[in-house]
């Protein structure tokens, strides 16, 4: 039998009492007739247009209930239609005392993919998302805002941060680096701090120099290890000095000790200190006061009741190396230019099972 209906708030009964209605949508009728029906409030021009916009999404189950969705959706409110103000009718983003503030209008998709992102949260009564400020958050809330709706309107505060922040879009390096641009030599994302430290320092690709600019934790770019890879031809030793010498932090295997002296010497190391403050389960003893005997570099060995000339800061290139994994920032490894890990990857040999 064909339901005659008059008006959009009886359409809105209807779809509400007789439409299977997803989540979100059912939500925003819900809402529309307890707050603007059942109160009798004006609704807003957004509203009216986001109505018309689920009763035609609903056509085919109208069509089984003998309902022409066209004609339902142009049929009047008894209520007063006010028009929707700017903030309202667009996605809309404030600052206001560190709090990020977005309303948006109402789209399924939207609100879906947004709350899985957790940037915001949902604030019922004030029917907007609120949340503390973070670059992080305010960058991934935009895209995600103009992925759906295509603009934002944002605060001038915002504005501003957002115009300061283009600027760099185009920047790839936010970290001090090393690169090698038309046969020159730049480091790039410098500080004044790091300026004045590095004072006359020569920039090149000699294994010493790359061994000191990484000691001031200046990353080597990645495109010029590769060029210098291809110019050393892959001999491995060659290769090994190379990734020594451009890294802060490297682990060696403790079957190989023999080959840590000429990694030393390819940066010109002036001082070793080798530590064992937290013993793993290695037996170090024998095997630092080897290493040391063989370095022929001035060294010390220090245990939790010696103490250290790293940290008279009178080496240019001081390496630290510890057995075990673990240590103390006083044991001196903050002072060092370069740190070893010694490690045992060797497999572990288990006696057969036995049963008594």
């Amino acid at each position: 039998m064909i339901q005659s209906m008059k008006n959009a708030e009886e359409v809105l009964e209807f779809l509400l009492s007789t439409i299977s209605l997803g989540t979100y949508d059912r939500k925003f009728l819900l809402n529309v007739q307890i707050t603007n029906v059942i109160s009798v409030k004006p609704i807003t021009s957004n509203q009216a247009a986001l109505f018309k916009k689920i009763v035609h999404n609903y056509r085919r189950q109208l069509y089984n209930h003998e309902q022409d969705a066209l004609i339902l959706a142009e049929l009047p409110w008894s209520l007063k239609v006010i028009e929707s103000m700017d903030e309202f009718t667009k996605a809309n983003l404030k600052l206001i005392d560190d709090t990020l503030i977005l309303r948006t209008p109402y789209k399924t998709t939207f609100i879906q993919e947004f709350r899985n992102m957790q940037l915001l949260k949902w604030n019922s009564d004030e029917r907007f998302y609120s949340g503390k400020y973070g670059i992080n958050t305010l960058k991934n809330t935009i895209m995600l805002v103009k992925k759906h709706f295509g603009e934002i309107v944002c605060c001038d505060t915002l504005t501003k941060i957002v115009t300061d922040v283009d600027q760099y879009a185009d920047c790839i390096y936010w970290d001090p680096t090393l690169v090698n641009r038309n046969n020159i030599l730049y480091v790039m994302a410098t500080t004044e701090a790091l300026d004045k430290a590095m004072g006359d320092l020569q920039l090149s690709t000699d294994l010493p120099t790359l061994a000191k600019l990484t000691s001031y934790g200046i990353t080597i770019d990645v495109n010029m290890i590769l060029d210098l890879e291809k110019q050393l031809g892959n001999p491995e030793p060659d290769i090994n000095k190379l990734m020594f010498a451009t890294s802060f932090q490297i682990n060696h295997e403790k079957a190989d000790m023999s080959s840590i002296k000429p990694l030393l010497d390819c940066i010109n190391c002036d001082y070793v200190l080798i530590t064992n403050q937290y013993v793993s389960s290695m037996n170090t003893s024998d095997d630092m006061d080897t290493l040391a005997k063989q370095l022929d570099i001035p060294t010390d060995i220090r245990t939790k009741n010696t103490t250290s000339q790293i940290t008279d800061r009178k080496f240019n290139m001081p390496v630290a190396i510890r057995f075990g994994k673990m240590f103390h920032s006083s044991d001196g490894h903050s002072f060092a230019a370069k740190t070893i890990n010694v490690v045992d990857s060797s497999p572990i040999k288990l006696r057969p099972y036995e049963t008594v």
